[in-house]
């Protein structure tokens, strides 16, 4: 039952955890049993029961009573249960028509201990004087005496039951008559008989004029009942003990849902708690109340650093937009649930994908009042997708690179292979040629012959320098020499070529093959990129540090978006139809790089593409290089 309007202020959260405390109160104490809740100032909040109606209302102070109820010591009562001077306390309300209820107080607190409430248990009572009253008229006396709702019972001051009414007979499982050769630790708990006997003595001695305790009964059966017990000790006229009267309240359906509410809530904190998920608990506008462990450990902070703050507040622009819109969709009731993945950068700088599940929780009202969330670290399975998909996209660009190398290689072999089988028939024939002609035939069936044996090797050394597979064989190498070896072997009618090498020494520490083969490359892609009768000039020069080699042409140059992608395996510049297996110029930095060197693209002064390759004379820089 909520407080009236304008009474208290809940701050946010507040609502949610007051209206579970009142629940948990009216499941505790049901309608059989008459019981009022006040908050910390002492307003009833909610109450259960014919007589806490009639004297208590909602909204109003516990000490304000209405129904013609007075008392003397309620106010001071309260205030020392609400203060923790006693653990407990009772007072004694008397209404109009001269019947005596008493109110036990005593206090619980909230399940996140963040909150107390008062409770005062009602039940019937008579003072002394109206018990004098009684025993003076019999039938009265007698009429309350078996009537009685709660278990009453007369017992000497030995401890031996003299009376006992139906109602107490039923709690404890025994008739009067039974009870009547019996003491009560007779049926008392083992463990509660010394408390008991205690109180019992401080009645006796003066020290208490009244006390009440919980404790257990325990029936025939074995089965154990619990009690709320109120003694009083009966004088004679002159003082002296008469015997005691004992009230005697069943709490035992009480104590059984107090233990059930403590255990589930125990339960339910543990798995919040211990949850290797993270979790928090967040009033509707997004503000954290309570996280679990695994919230920190996801946010890399200590828990309690994330209570007050809100989830927008990790998010920016439009992230923090849409996480406000779920939340206000949420508190609308417009969705129950909500699952959405979001970046959040944590404490240690780091950004994480997560995965949000939302879910609106109601109170007592059916209003939401607060949400609960339950937060998914996805980071490294969107990384393995990211990678996942790269892969794929990569084997994609590979099925497609490998395609158009067969292609390449289909149309790289068909000529030199046709032209091969033409100049061997031509060959075979011994009249349609001439010495002279035999032997230019001869030559060209060479050439065409090296051609292919050159297609296939790049190929093979390729995928040997993909695999990791090539080791270089390093020794003293004069690139002027390896220069001038490539340059005799393109003594080409269509294609002039021109060396050009300084004086100083051009000795370096490599592979003297792996150098043949990547000037042998440039020269042959100059030749198959540039148009008849053009120039290909080759130049060595050398310094303390490096030895650089140079092929230009005078050709249509390399455009600059391909002048790194053309080292790419299978990549090729310029029309597709002309010879060449993509793989020439991918060999050239390969081989470089193996020596510690280096291989770019340029564009030639005056037009046409400039290839220069750097070797480093030094052993360190050839170190640095390592293993290819």
């Amino acid at each position: 039952m909520p407080l009236p309007t304008g009474e208290t202020v809940e701050e946010p959260g507040e609502a949610g955890r007051h209206a579970r405390a009142i629940e948990r109160f009216l499941a505790a104490f049901g309608v059989a049993t008459d019981a009022v809740m006040a908050d910390e100032t002492g307003r009833v909040v909610a109450l259960t029961g014919s007589v806490a109606a009639g004297v208590a209302t909602p909204g109003r102070l516990l000490v304000d009573l209405v129904g013609g109820a007075t008392s003397d010591d309620l106010a001071v009562c309260v205030e020392s249960v609400l203060a923790a001077h006693d653990v407990s306390a009772s007072a004694y309300l008397r209404l109009g028509d001269g019947s005596v209820i008493v109110a036990r107080l005593f206090t619980i607190m909230s399940e996140d201990g963040s909150r107390r409430y008062l409770i005062a248990v009602l039940s019937l009572q008579v003072d002394r004087a109206e018990l004098s009253r009684l025993r003076r008229t019999d039938q009265v006396y007698e009429l309350w005496f078996e009537r009685a709702p709660t278990g009453v019972c007369l017992v000497s001051v030995e401890g031996g039951f003299q009376r006992a009414n139906p109602a107490f007979c039923r709690l404890v499982g025994l008739s009067e008559t039974e009870l009547q050769s019996l003491t009560f630790p007779d049926i008392t708990h083992p463990d509660d008989v010394a408390m008991d006997v205690v109180k019992v003595q401080q009645l006796l001695s003066g020290e208490l004029d009244r006390f009440e305790i919980d404790k257990r009964y325990v029936r025939p059966d074995a089965e154990v009942v619990w009690v709320h017990l109120t003694v009083a000790l009966v004088s004679d006229d002159d003082g002296q003990p008469l015997n005691f009267i004992a009230m005697v309240e069943d709490i035992t359906a009480r104590r059984r849902a107090e233990s059930e509410l403590r255990l589930a809530l125990d339960f339910q904190n543990i798995l919040f708690d211990s949850a290797p998920v993270a979790m928090a608990e967040l009033a509707v506008d997004g503000t954290m109340l309570r996280v679990n462990t695994a919230a920190g450990n996801l946010a890399g902070c200590e828990p309690g650093q994330l209570i007050g703050r809100r989830t927008a507040d990790f998010g920016e622009g439009e992230a923090a937009a849409a996480v406000r819109h779920i939340l206000a969709q949420l508190a609308s009731g417009e969705i129950a649930t909500s699952i959405d993945e979001r970046k959040f950068c944590d404490f240690r700088g780091r950004v994480r994908s997560l995965q949000v599940h939302t879910a609106a929780l109601r109170g007592l009202d059916d209003s939401i009042d607060r949400v609960l969330m339950q937060v998914i670290d996805v980071t490294e399975a969107r990384e393995l997708s990211d990678r996942l998909q790269a892969s794929v996209e990569r084997l994609s660009i590979a099925y497609r690179e490998k395609a158009a190398l067969i292609s390449s290689l289909s149309h790289d072999l068909r000529t030199p292979l046709a032209a091969l089988r033409i100049m061997a028939e031509l060959l075979a024939d011994d009249a349609a040629l001439s010495l002279d002609q035999r032997s230019d035939v001869a030559n060209r069936l060479l050439a065409e012959a090296k051609r292919t044996e050159g297609v296939l090797a790049d190929m093979v050394v390729s995928e040997r320098t993909i695999s990791g597979l090539i080791s270089p064989r390093r020794g003293p190498v004069e690139m002027t020499q390896v220069a001038r070896r490539v340059v005799a072997r393109y003594l080409d009618p269509f294609h002039r070529i021109e060396m050009v090498a300084g004086a100083q020494d051009a000795t370096v520490i490599a592979d003297d093959a792996l150098l043949d083969r990547m000037l042998d490359n440039l020269v042959a892609n100059a030749f198959r990129h540039t148009p008849t009768g053009t120039e290909v000039t080759v130049g060595v020069t050398a310094s303390d540090h490096d030895v650089e080699i140079i092929v230009d042409d005078n050709g249509p140059g390399v455009p600059d978006q391909m002048k790194d992608l053309v080292f790419e395996p299978y990549v090729r510049a310029g029309r597709l139809d002309r010879p060449g297996s993509g793989v020439g110029l991918f060999l050239v930095r390969q081989f470089a790089g193996f020596h510690g060197g280096t291989a770019v693209c340029l564009d030639r002064p005056g037009g046409g593409a400039r290839f220069v390759v750097r070797i480093p004379r030094s052993a360190e820089a050839r170190a640095a290089s390592g293993p290819p």
